[in-house]
């Protein structure tokens, strides 16, 4: 026997509380429509104890529905609570991922600033012993009178 997961079930109950909330408002609808007269006979044949609880059922109908409402949203919240808790440990495996992405980055960046830094200093370095070099080989040029 296969088991639903739970949020369909939840999906199912909503469902049948939305069928009950407009069976509820329809049943308020029709007892809001105007009262038909009654005959003398159906107030002596004793329709008047019926009449009452009718009264008294759409006295209460609101309340009923708004009952109905408050358990409907209950349901949808638990529903949604449900369908949310895949993603929350999706999202928490995703940020650990991140998080080790993150470092990693990071410490590429900070290797790449490194070389960047030790390339700048040995290529200013070279740069300057380079200079050093020309300027000895115009000096010695200049001294042997070549130019």
């Amino acid at each position: 026997m296969t088991t639903k997961p739970k949020a369909e079930n939840l999906i199912e109950e909503e469902k049948r509380m939305d069928a009950e909330i407009e069976k509820l408002e329809a049943e308020e609808r029709e007892t809001n429509s105007p009262a038909r007269v009654l005959t003398w006979e159906e107030v002596q044949a004793g329709a008047t104890g019926e009449l009452e609880q009718r009264e008294r059922r759409r006295a209460f109908l609101p309340r009923l529905i708004t009952a109905a409402k408050v358990k409907r949203l209950e349901v949808r919240r638990e529903r949604y609570e449900a369908e949310a808790e895949p993603f929350r440990k999706k999202r928490e495996e995703a940020y650990e991922r991140l998080q080790a992405a993150t470092a990693k980055r990071l410490e590429a960046v900070e290797e790449e600033n490194a070389a960047r830094a030790d390339y700048g200093d040995a290529h200013a370095r070279v740069t300057s012993r380079e200079q050093r070099i020309k300027e000895a080989n115009r000096e010695i040029r200049a001294l042997r009178g070549e130019g």
